[in-house]
């Protein structure tokens, strides 16, 4: 919030993560700004700069983990809407993908 103006929001945690995604936290893709929120691992346990993984959610419903945000390292798979759970990661169920005009969007995953 904005000293001067406390219904001014400057910056919110869980529309831009850093290194940890908090339950209730978006992870997507905003179609309006052509943006997407991701998340990006930390250098080493001493150094918080950015390291070399990170992952993000793909407009094809997939978590891509990304290698120097250059390379693809992995994939979830494709999104089972009946199951709610990714094809190549059963084990991890996401409690909530939404599509909206705006964007989509994920929050709050765990595994079984």
């Amino acid at each position: 919030m904005d000293g001067l103006n406390s219904s001014q929001i400057i910056w919110q945690s869980f529309d831009h993560p850093s290194n940890t995604w908090l339950p209730g936290a978006k992870l997507g893709i905003n179609k309006r700004t052509n943006t997407s929120q991701l998340l990006t691992s930390f250098k080493n346990e001493e150094d918080a700069a950015p390291g070399l993984f990170s992952v993000q959610l793909q407009p094809s419903s997939e978590y891509y983990l990304w290698w120097k945000m250059t390379e693809h390292y992995w994939t979830s798979g494709p999104w089972d809407p009946k199951a709610k759970i990714f094809s190549l990661v059963p084990d991890v169920k996401l409690w909530s993908l939404k599509y909206c005009e705006s964007g989509l969007y994920s929050a709050h995953w765990g595994c079984n």
